[in-house]
């Protein structure tokens, strides 16, 4: 610390920003992972915090799906989400295919976005008529509603 210190009193930036950068390339890790639970109890044991984090997101998204749930409802009688939403475009689910990031993990159904992108005409039209069944379903299919979280 004093050498930055020195170099930043002597204004030599590019040796402080060199210093600086030595010490970032060594890796942080955290060895204690602690979460607080619903009491604000801190939880240090990693089955504990892997229990709490599962029960936050399983609050969280059921509560927002019960909202949109709840604002489907409030609107107007006479007129439905599909009245409002048209089902998504050929060229939606193409920009979304193309958007996809190369090199990534793939999910929990092990199918790499490099499939997905490559799979070409036949692909785009297959997973628009997957989306197109969801939108009118209404309904997550259940294995997308699975989700790996990975703690870093």
């Amino acid at each position: 610390m004093s050498k930055i210190n020195e170099w930043n009193e002597k204004r030599k930036s590019k040796e402080l920003f060199d210093q600086i950068k030595s010490i970032q390339s060594k890796k942080f890790s955290s060895k204690n992972i602690c979460i607080n639970d619903v009491n604000g109890q801190a939880l240090t044991e990693p089955d504990e915090v892997l229990k709490r984090w599962n029960s936050y997101m399983a609050h969280i998204f059921l509560d927002t799906q019960t909202k949109r749930k709840q604002k489907m409802h409030t609107k107007s009688p006479n007129k439905t989400w599909q009245d409002v939403e048209p089902e998504p475009l050929t060229s939606e689910v193409e920009a979304a295919i193309k958007d996809l990031k190369a090199g990534k993990s793939p999910a929990l159904d092990n199918i790499p976005a490099e499939i997905i992108k490559n799979s070409g005409e036949m692909g785009i039209k297959a997973l628009h008529h997957l989306c197109c069944q969801i939108w009118k379903q209404q309904e997550w299919p259940e294995d997308w509603k699975l989700q790996e979280l990975v703690m870093l």
